[in-house]
Formats: structure tokens, sequence, C-alpha cells
């Protein structure tokens, strides 16, 4: 067994990141912007089923500037690592969740860009995990069932993967991974940012550049 060795080809990278203690500063101006925004608006209709879906261009809203502040600082973080020097990053547009009991987001992808992501800003112990599906679930379907519990946690090789909302906790992930939000399950809300990011690698990072 010792000259056996696993690699894992091609793997989708999630990054996650703790917001906190910074993000406690911040929590309640996402919760009261969010309960404000959805008083004045009723809210679009996307991966959405009974929860209450913003408007995606809060990122340009002038009372949402601390935190979007707040949001590019941690993106930048996330991201510092992960690219190489000189790759641009921007946020393409951003929302926010309400998904109150018996609410959940259906299963989907966010085309038209790179990588997306999930802050979780208000959650209790029942109000829905994020679910993330294997793209090969269907055509790996048997061989998913037959790897060995060792090798499903070492390599996450399973059909989905549970991810379990934790305030101030951030994910990004690419936007091509198809994912769900479970139902909510208590009778308090769910709140969560949710955004989509542009990448652009060096040099050609100029939307406008004719290269």
């Amino acid at each position: 067994m010792s000259n056996i060795e696993y690699l894992p080809l091609f793997p989708h990278l999630v990054t996650r990141t703790d917001t906190n203690p910074e993000f406690l500063e911040f929590r309640d101006k996402f919760i009261d912007y969010a309960y404000n925004l959805r008083t004045n608006c009723s809210g679009i209709t996307r991966s959405n089923k009974n929860g209450w879906h913003s408007d995606v261009k809060i990122k340009n809203d002038d009372d949402f500037q601390d935190c979007m502040g707040f949001l590019k600082k941690y993106i930048g973080k996330a991201v510092s690592t992960l690219f190489k020097s000189g790759t641009k990053v921007t946020v393409e547009s951003c929302w926010l969740n309400i998904n109150g009991q018996n609410s959940m987001n259906l299963s989907h992808t966010h085309p038209g860009c790179n990588l997306s992501g999930c802050l979780w800003i208000k959650r209790t112990r029942k109000s829905g995990c994020l679910k993330a599906h294997n793209p090969n679930e269907f055509n790996h379907f048997s061989l998913f069932e037959a790897y060995s519990e060792e090798i499903k946690n070492q390599f996450n090789c399973d059909l989905s993967f549970i991810f379990k909302p934790i305030e101030g906790h951030m994910v990004i992930f690419p936007s091509d991974l198809r994912h769900s939000v479970l139902e909510n399950d208590d009778p308090y809300d769910r709140v969560s940012l949710a955004f989509n990011l542009d990448v652009r690698p060096p040099p050609y990072n100029d939307k406008n550049s004719d290269q």
C-alpha cells in the first residue's frame, strides 16, 4: 500500500474564510440594511423558494458602502494567495437573502462570472446548510458509491459536500459549481450575502483591451 499514490486531478478550489472578529462590528449593519431593504422592495425570484432575494445591484447603494468595503476587504484576503500577482478580481454583483422557515434555494449555478460566494450573516442551528453538488454525480455515481469512507473524507470524493453556515464565515467557489441551500427548519430567519466575481489574469485584465 505504501507504493500507491492518489492524485486529485482537476479539483474545484473553494476558499473558506473566517472574517471574525471584525465581522461582529458589521453584523448589525448587514442585518438592518437587509430588513430595511425588504420593507421597501418586494425582491426578485431566482433560485429562492419562499425566501426573499434582493436586487443584485445593491453594491451601488450609498447606504451599503460600509458593508461593501468589508466584503471587498475579505474577498481580497481570500484570493490573495490563490491567484498570481496582478490578477484583477472585481465584484460584479451582490445581493442579500432572507430565508424564513420552510424557505430554501433550489439547485443552480451562476452563469456569466468566474467565482461566486456567500457570507453568512445570521443563522441558527437548523437554518439551512449550503450544499455543493458534484458535477460528476451522474457519470461517476458508481465510483462515489464504491469509494471507501477514508478516500471520500481525504479527497472530498462524494456526491455532494455540505457547508454548515457559521456567522462571519465566507466561502468562494467556481461559479459553475452547482449548489443549493437546504430548507430552513427553524422559525428564525437565515440571512446571507451572495456575490459574483469577475477574474482577469494579467496582463489581460482590462476588459477594454484589444489584446
